[in-house]
């Protein structure tokens, strides 16, 4: 399977996971073992392509808002075919075990 080398790798689990709800740099890069330049380059690319968009949310555990990240309108029209496409990067993984 070749991926299109725009497209970072890792990018359909941020997609699918922001489909679920908002959030924040620290979430997805400890949720992915994601190293901090390659989920920059991830979020770069999703800001580019206008699937994602910055948002403020209130805080949980302190005052004050906090930084996180959100689908627009046209990441959420995506989001199946990012599902497919990891899902089948699951199936091919499965099936070189």
């Amino acid at each position: 399977m070749t991926r299109h080398p725009d497209i970072p790798v890792h990018t359909s689990d941020v997609i699918c996971d922001l489909a679920k709800a908002p959030n924040s740099f620290n979430y997805l890069q400890h949720t992915y073992k994601l190293s901090p330049s390659t989920l920059s380059r991830i979020l770069k690319f999703l800001r580019k392509a206008k699937f994602i968009e910055v948002v403020i949310l209130p805080s949980l555990t302190r005052e004050g808002m906090r930084k996180a990240y959100d689908l627009t309108a046209k990441g959420k029209k995506v989001v199946p075919m990012f599902a497919r496409l990891k899902d089948t990067e699951k199936k091919i993984l499965e099936m070189v075990k």
